[in-house]
């Protein structure tokens, strides 16, 4: 388990938030979960593989563009 950096909403439903990051081709990515993998600007994630100057993490529910798995910048992830 590790963290990356991202923007968090608290939504008015008690039990979700949105965290707001980009990939690592700089497009943005938005994912809905709950507030307990979300603590002081960071999101709890799994690091699965990193390749040359990306690593794919796999996110706690999925972006809203659909994906569960997502290439990020090796400088947002921290262990």
């Amino acid at each position: 388990m590790c963290r990356i950096k991202a923007q968090i909403v608290r939504l008015d439903i008690q039990n979700e938030c949105i965290a707001s990051f980009q990939t690592s081709r700089g497009i943005d990515a938005e994912v809905v979960m709950p507030p307990s993998v979300a603590k002081d600007g960071y999101i709890t994630v799994v690091e699965i593989c990193r390749e040359n100057d990306r690593v794919l993490i796999e996110l706690p529910g999925e972006t809203t563009r659909g994906y569960r798995r997502i290439w990020v910048s090796p400088g947002q992830v921290y262990a």
